[in-house]
């Protein structure tokens, strides 16, 4: 399915609007069920992936993708990001982005970099803070854009202060006040990049229509494969249990590109689980 195919293509881009405004199983469709999201969980606004009928949630784990994805890594410009706020590439940790229908980008990098060292660099080329807030130093770029940087924490897009408000507890993080989300959360961290979004695009003809998704990809060592997972969550168990057994045969036709595979598909709760696996270079879109 193409639109699957390319959401890994869809991170990269995510990766290059930063600078225009945890490592992953071996094998995540083997996984019993979804792990717990790591503390990054407490930094994504639940808004407004929660309310939006279009918005994605894109995850790389930065370390493991430069690794696992380095022709997408080095695509994505994670070095002129690097260069652009002081920070070493082998501190970057976690990043995500928030994009939206009206392609409004938020993005979140994570990692063992200080304050200190992203200041001194805006310092350096001439950028002090517009303002200090309960810790963060602020930046603007523009009347919607900015910038906020905290300890371990850059944050870039339209309304930075939003994850700040989040990261201080004044505003909901996404799960917070419903656990599907936390579930979707947990198997996009059992991938290295992913992305978890409030619709489900899929050309297969479903019974049911899931409620929200998630899609996953980690590169197998030692392998040119990439094994890849699906989770699609529906109202409630029973309608979830349904779909497990009356759309296997939709659910392959997800798995239609060239050298890829349906494997395993499992119900845990409300949530239906694809595992599969194909090509690199088919998981990113070629």
């Amino acid at each position: 399915m193409s639109d699957r195919r390319q959401f890994l293509r869809l991170a990269g881009a995510t990766a290059v609007g930063a600078l225009a405004g945890c490592a992953g199983t071996d094998d995540p469709s083997e996984q019993s069920g979804p792990i717990s999201p790591g503390k990054w969980q407490q930094s994504v606004p639940a808004e407004p992936v929660v309310s939006e009928q279009r918005a994605d949630l894109l995850f790389l784990d930065t370390q493991q993708t430069a690794t696992e994805f380095p022709q997408l890594y080095e695509n994505a410009g994670f070095a002129g990001i690097a260069e652009q706020f002081g920070i070493g590439e082998e501190n970057f940790g976690i990043f995500m982005g928030l994009r939206t229908a009206g392609q409004r980008f938020l993005t979140i990098i994570l990692g063992s970099f200080t304050q200190e060292t992203v200041v001194e660099s805006y310092s350096d080329s001439g950028r002090e803070p517009d303002e200090s807030d309960r810790g963060y130093q602020l930046y603007s770029n523009g009347s919607t854009n900015g910038v906020a940087v905290g300890e371990g924490v850059v944050v870039t897009g339209r309304n930075p202060q939003q994850v700040v408000d989040v990261r201080e507890g004044e505003e909901p993080y996404l799960g917070q006040e419903d656990t599907g989300w936390t579930r979707l959360l947990g198997y996009l961290q059992q991938g290295t990049i992913g992305v978890v979004s409030p619709t489900v695009s899929v050309e297969a003809s479903l019974s049911v229509q899931p409620q929200r998704s998630t899609q996953a990809a980690t590169s197998k060592s030692d392998s040119s494969d990439a094994s890849l997972t699906i989770a699609l969550q529906y109202a409630d168990s029973e309608t979830a249990a349904s779909a497990a057994e009356d759309d296997e045969e939709a659910f392959e036709t997800i798995f239609d590109g060239e050298d890829e595979e349906l494997t395993n598909v499992t119900q845990q709760g409300r949530d239906v689980v694809l595992g599969g696996s194909g090509s690199t270079e088919q998981a990113l879109g070629g």
